[in-house]
């Protein structure tokens, strides 16, 4: 991340490149992987991309993961600024789900699966098992 800035910095080193059409490509992957938010946004192409990419680059080794309210926040943020399409009920689905989950709000998760006809019993059955208990940050996934 700061390696990626400072050779995004170094104009002696974009000054010299020969291939002036793959400039523009290595500048874009060096902001992403600088974590620039204005690129992050436009690389990706839903939301969920977007909360993905910006916690990536929020969180440092010395950082936990967002608290539910954090969380809630950010993929708040997200939405509004990447909506899921009206074809895309997953997408829509998907965030309705986090904000159950950051809620703690259990039967409005049950809720919104009930009404999603691509869910079967199966997952009814055990969506309340993918609620996290109690705790105010999420469980690590080994990430």
């Amino acid at each position: 991340t700061n390696e990626a800035r400072r050779l995004l910095d170094a104009t002696d080193v974009w000054a010299t490149c020969r291939h002036s059409s793959d400039v523009g490509g290595l500048q874009i992957l060096l902001l992403v992987l600088a974590g620039d938010d204005a690129t992050l946004s436009s690389v990706t192409g839903t939301w969920v991309e977007l909360l993905i990419a910006r916690i990536v680059h929020a969180r440092s080794p010395a950082r936990s993961l967002p608290s539910r309210l954090q969380l809630r926040q950010l993929a708040e943020s997200c939405v509004a600024e990447k909506p899921p399409s009206e074809e895309d009920s997953t997408l829509a689905l998907a965030y309705e789900l986090l904000v159950c989950c950051c809620d703690n709000d259990a039967p409005g998760a049950v809720r919104a699966c009930s009404h999603d006809e691509s869910l079967g019993p199966w997952f009814l059955a055990h969506a309340l098992e993918m609620l996290p208990s109690g705790s105010d940050h999420l469980p690590n996934l080994g990430c």
